[in-house]
């Protein structure tokens, strides 16, 4: 036999038992879509430092293969090219051609990844990428801040070298 609630307190319990099983419905969702959160969206960052880190690797070992500010350029981000460096960049990228000679090897890693507003004011994805690479003339560390922006591929936000003696180029 079931229990009958009279007139309005029937009504009243009727909605709220689907007030609770539409409130305990939308814990449920909450609760996997931040378990979602947890299992998979360390994975994308992780996935994107690697991608930073190859695309680093990559790259470094284009422009130290002349040390062509060309290819510096190429990969640069607006930020790095707005640095009022253009010539001297050229006379630095020779300098280091002569001191350090051709990429031999290196594989570096990105950490620090975060987001920061590009010269617009967007939004970027930044990290910093750090190698210790062998050239054929001596071995240096070689430092670039990363970006991403939502649409486009990785680029040169800073790019320096330091001899492992600890003489910073630029």
């Amino acid at each position: 036999m079931a229990l009958s609630l009279p007139g309005t307190m029937g009504r009243m319990f009727k909605k709220r038992r689907l007030f609770l099983m539409i409130l305990g419905g939308l814990l449920v969702l909450l609760i996997g879509g931040a378990f979602l959160l947890v299992r998979f969206g360390g994975q994308m960052a992780v996935s994107e430092a690697e991608d930073a880190a190859v695309f680093g690797d990559n790259t470094l070992a284009e422009i130290a293969y002349e040390w062509s500010p060309e290819v510096l350029n190429f990969y640069a981000s607006p930020e790095l090219l707005t640095d009022g460096e253009g010539e001297a960049r050229k006379t630095k990228m020779a300098n280091l051609r002569r001191e350090f000679g051709p990429y031999v090897s290196g594989h570096g890693i990105v950490t620090g990844l975060r987001a920061e507003k590009d010269l617009n004011g967007d939004d970027a994805l930044v990290g910093d990428y750090s190698v210790e690479a062998q050239f054929k003339e001596a071995k240096a560390v070689v430092e670039m801040k990363l970006m991403k922006r939502k649409v486009g591929d990785w680029m040169i936000m800073t790019f320096k070298v330091a001899k492992l003696d600890g003489k910073e180029k630029k």
